[in-house]
Formats: C-alpha cells, structure tokens, sequence
C-alpha cells in the first residue's frame, strides 16, 4: 500500500523535493577554532603580520585573529542558515593566539573570551542544547590543561553550567570532560583530548591523566548495554597531523584512544573535531589495519585565518534523527576579502554539500571510504575539490596547485593511518618514492646530454 493515503499529498511532496517523513530530518551546527580576539583593533597580538589601522579589516585579516564583531557574524548566521538546530557542537579554542601571553592572555582573558562567545550563542539559541569542548589554547599557559581539579575548569564550569548540568560538572571539574544527552538513547560524549597532546609537559608521565581513559570506557560500556548510540566530540582528533609527518597526540594516549574508538565503534555513530584548521577527515582502522570501522570528521576553523590564512567557516552536519544517520554536510564560508570591503553586505555562502561534491549518497564510513579511493586517482577531480576546500575556498598558497606528489601522499597517509607507526612509515615511504623520482629523472637528464654530446 502506498505511504500517500492522499494523492495530492503525494504530488505535493514531489513538486517541493520535500521527504515525506520530515519529522527525521535535522542537523546540528559544529563550531569550532572561533578564536576571538578582543585586542584586535589595538594591539594585533594574534596577527602574524603588521597592519596600520587603515589597513584592518572589520571581520579580520588574513593573519589575525578574528574581532567581536566577526563573532557576532557567524552566530547571525547560524540563526539565519536554518531552522532551529537540533543542538550545537563547539569543539573549543575560542581563545586567541598571542604572542605575550603572560600580558595579553592570562586565564582571566582566556575566560572572558570563553563567556563573550557563550554569551552570544546563549542569547541566539536559549533552547538548543550546545555541548562544548576546550581547546588547547583556552588555558594558560596554551596547551597546559591541566589533569585535576583547577581554576579553570571551575571559572569555564561556571560559564557553561546551563549547558553541560549538575552532574557532569564533576568530571569536567576533574579534567574538562563530560558526558550529555541529546535525546534519549542518543548521548553525546565530550572529550578534552588536550590532556593527551604532545605538548602538554603535565601529562606525558602520567598512564591516565585525569582518569578519562577510564572513565570514556566506562561511558561507552554504559551505552553498549543499554542498546544506546553516542557521538564523539573534542578538540584535537584520533590520529596523526597530515600536515607534518608528526603526531599531535602522544604515542601511548593515541594507541589507547584509537583501541577504545576501534573497540566500541559499532555504538559511535560520529566524531567531530577541530584544531587543525583544516577541512578534512579520519578513517579509523583496527590495529592490524585491514579493516576500516569508523570514521571522524575535522571541520575548519570558524575563524580560519591566523594560521594558514583560510576563509572564515561554518558547517551544518545533517542527520536522520529517528535512526540517527549522517546524511551530509553543508558547509558555509565568508569572503574574508569581499565581506571587509563591503561590510553592510557581508554574507556567509554555499561552499559546498558533501555528497554533491564528491558524487556520493550520504556520509557514511562506507561513501567516505570511496571518496578517499576516488583521491588517489592521477589527476583526481575530487582530490583537487577537497584542497579547495580545506582552508575555506583559501585563496592564500594552500591550494590545489600548491599540492605537488608528496603534498597528495602526506595527507593520504593522515587520513588513512590513526596508528602512529604506520603514519610515520607512510611518510617514510612517501620520501623515499618521491627522492627516488627525482633522481631517477635527474639521471635520464644526464644519460640524455651525455647522448646529445657523443653525437655532436
């Protein structure tokens, strides 16, 4: 029997391109890297270059930075882009990148940037459910997070009690992580990924700093028996840098992590993360690495532009809430360039909706997993779309001209590899295969002059 009792219903739904269960569509926003600067216009401590004050732009520059006024933008335009949003993920680092921070960026600035963009989205979205994260460098000194109990994770708790609630304060009091429900069975687990970087001189001697190995297992074991789901999100993702052949996390947290994610990946139905700037994605693999069981999603930075000099970003995930499926991403962009020069008609575009750019039907692990084979293809149509992509349609030297042999198996190899000894292995070879042809085209230079000369 047909789902259309009434006929015209049936042809209404057609003529408007409209599903005809509405009540499973929905999306949520992901946010992440705003990096607000409030010494913008005076003293430029986030920009990597100097400007006179003629020279700023009102929503930013290319090297610095982003000001209130850019903040107040993309909130705007998460309210227009869309209906209410089923909630919103904010995967930390609205703090600014500084030069002195012992001057302009003590754990009193990093918090008023914290509550300043709070406040913003607290006053557009007073319903909608908002889980966020720290970053690396929302505390003093960056990358510091510490594995206990600290002033900073109570001042942020503060901020973020109507969000995170009563009961989850205590883990984040106890090292900046919680668990939240979106809807029942369907739970959202916040990390602070942070504790696990490289950088953090507070942790790498320690097995189980601020005991979140332990407790994100006994969270996952939790929902596994009661039947439930549960998304991932943080700052810094699973896995390695594709833009260096290092790795952001240390070796025996990014083994551990990996383990667990591998381990209870039939219950994870997303993970999204920041702090690379970097539009791009992560197949998750099991330890032997002939299997692929999940994947997790990097989103490029809200406010993109300190570091590598990309547009201003927002991405709209869309999902199927009544058997929660990734369905596809919308992502958004501003034109740094066009917004500055004409502020009053500054507009977030349509940078692109994932399925549509990469031919596929949905975001599952299995249509991303035929998108990365479609980027290893000489010439890759698709290849070439996503590094237009990846700083928010960046018109700066990180572009898909830029993006030589070596460039393409780099970043192949930090989407592929989540296990550090192959990641490294991978780059490895990726030198060696591109010193070999170099020399090897060097050489039939000589022999061909060598040639030339004995005939002459």
């Amino acid at each position: 029997m047909s789902r259309c009792g009434d006929v015209s219903l049936c042809v209404l739904a057609f003529l408007l391109n409209l599903p005809l269960a509405l009540g499973s569509e929905g999306y949520f926003w992901h946010v992440t890297d705003n990096h607000i600067d409030t010494l913008y216009e005076s003293q430029q401590e986030s920009c990597n270059d100097v400007f006179s004050t003629e020279e700023l732009g009102i929503f930013g520059m290319p090297s610095c930075d982003c000001p209130l006024i850019f903040q107040k933008s993309f909130v705007g335009a998460m309210e227009s882009l869309g209906p209410a949003p089923e909630f919103i993920v904010w995967t930390g680092d609205m703090s600014p990148h500084v030069k002195n921070e012992s001057a302009f960026k003590p754990e009193s600035v990093v918090v008023a940037s914290i509550e300043n963009v709070t406040n913003l989205i607290k006053e557009a979205f007073p319903s909608t459910k908002v889980f966020p994260a720290l970053g690396n460098n929302d505390c003093y000194p960056k990358d510091q997070l510490q594995p206990h109990n600290s002033t900073l994770y109570t001042a942020v708790g503060e901020v973020w009690r109507n969000w995170i609630g009563e009961a989850a304060l205590q883990t984040f009091h106890k090292g900046g992580y919680y668990s939240g429900t979106i809807r029942e069975g369907e739970n959202i687990l916040i990390l602070n990924t942070n504790l696990w970087m490289v950088k953090n001189g507070l942790t790498r001697n320690l097995n189980d700093p601020a005991s979140q190995f332990k407790w994100l297992e006994d969270e996952l074991e939790r929902i596994k028996t009661a039947g439930e789901i549960t998304h991932i999100a943080a700052h810094i993702a699973l896995g390695n840098n594709e833009d260096s052949a290092n790795s952001d996390l240390t070796k025996k947290f990014s083994d551990r992590f990996n383990d667990i994610v591998v381990k209870y990946s039939d219950i994870i139905i997303g993970q999204y993360y920041g702090h690379t700037h970097a539009d791009t994605v992560r197949m998750i693999n099991n330890k032997s690495g002939d299997k692929i069981v999940g994947s997790a999603f990097i989103s490029p930075a809200t406010c993109g532009t300190s570091w590598y000099g990309g547009n201003p970003t927002l991405r709209m995930v869309r999902y199927e809430t009544t058997d929660v499926k990734l369905t596809d991403i919308w992502q958004y962009y501003m034109n740094l360039t066009k917004a500055n020069a004409d502020p009053e008609n500054a507009e977030w575009e349509l940078e692109y909706k994932f399925t549509e750019a990469y031919g596929v039907n949905d975001i599952s692990t299995a249509s991303l997993t035929k998108v990365v084979d479609s980027f290893k293809e000489t010439n890759s149509p698709y290849f070439a779309k996503f590094i237009r992509y990846r700083r928010g349609m960046s018109t700066s030297k990180y572009n898909e001209q830029s993006c030589d042999y070596e460039c393409k198996k780099g970043i192949l190899c930090g989407i592929e590899h989540i296990w550090e000894n192959r990641f490294k292995q991978c780059h490895e070879n990726v030198q060696s295969n591109g010193h070999v042809t170099k020399v090897n085209f060097y050489g039939f230079i000589h022999v061909c002059f060598s040639i030339y000369m004995l005939l002459h």
